[in-house]
């Protein structure tokens, strides 16, 4: 896709205490990631609570010259958009380049107006659970099939009654199992599950919290190390 033609850059003196020349440019903007500590609420994409979060913020950006260096800052409004995503989102961002179509991310901010937030995400244990439920009901619909076809061939056959009786009681509970016994197990077991992922998210939340931070740190001692001046031995 061609790009639009170049427009100029406007350059504005600003003059008082704080004289500089600023520069701006529709083009012009500052991006930031910022380590927030606190419930984000549902995050889309992500199946467990968080104490702590990514947020992404995109907006305006101008150059300032003065004192024969230059600053960049802007507003913090407008905002073009703001995002917030968990730690391991943020780290399969960046990690994951060109692949697929890219990691969930939940907006918060668009064209400078607030996102409403969500209340029906897709939850893998309640999906789960329909699965469970829908096929159930088949198999027990085809239980009660079998019973109306058993009962049919008990009364034209010469079985005698405490087989009938028999097949009739296995059937029974059959039934019974599928219908009652079946939806209490799943219940069960979506409560422990829970009760695990909980535990489980706790622990993976802080791992990924602690490893941004810390290659962070080890970014910015890079970039520090970088950036000291070089001692030049001396002939």
């Amino acid at each position: 896709m061609p790009r639009l033609p170049a427009t100029p850059v406007k350059v504005t003196v600003e003059t008082g205490p704080l004289a500089s020349t600023k520069k701006t440019h529709p083009s012009f903007g500052l991006a930031r990631f910022s380590r927030v500590s606190g419930d984000p609420g549902q995050l889309f994409g992500s199946e467990i609570n968080h104490n702590s979060f990514i947020r992404f913020t995109l907006g305006p950006g101008e150059s300032h010259w003065r004192h024969h260096e230059t600053y960049y800052h802007g507003p913090m409004n407008p905002c073009y958009v703001e995002v917030e995503m968990s730690a391991a989102q943020f780290a399969e961002l960046l990690t994951s380049m060109n692949v697929g179509s890219g990691v969930p991310c939940t907006i918060r901010t668009l064209n400078n107006a607030e996102v409403p937030g969500f209340t029906d995400a897709d939850n893998l244990h309640e999906q789960i659970k329909d699965d469970i439920a829908a096929k159930t009901k088949g198999v027990t619909d085809m239980a009660a099939d079998l019973a109306t076809q058993l009962e049919t061939l008990l009364a034209d056959s010469k079985v005698p009654k405490a087989k009938q009786e028999a097949m009739r009681s296995t059937l029974y509970n059959l039934k019974q199992e599928l219908n009652d016994n079946m939806p209490f197990i799943i219940d069960q077991y979506q409560e422990a599950a829970e009760k695990v992922k909980a535990k489980c998210a706790a622990e993976v939340d802080a791992m990924f919290t602690h490893a941004v931070q810390r290659l962070g740190l080890e970014r910015m001692e890079e970039l520090k190390a970088l950036a000291a001046p070089k001692e030049v031995a001396s002939p």
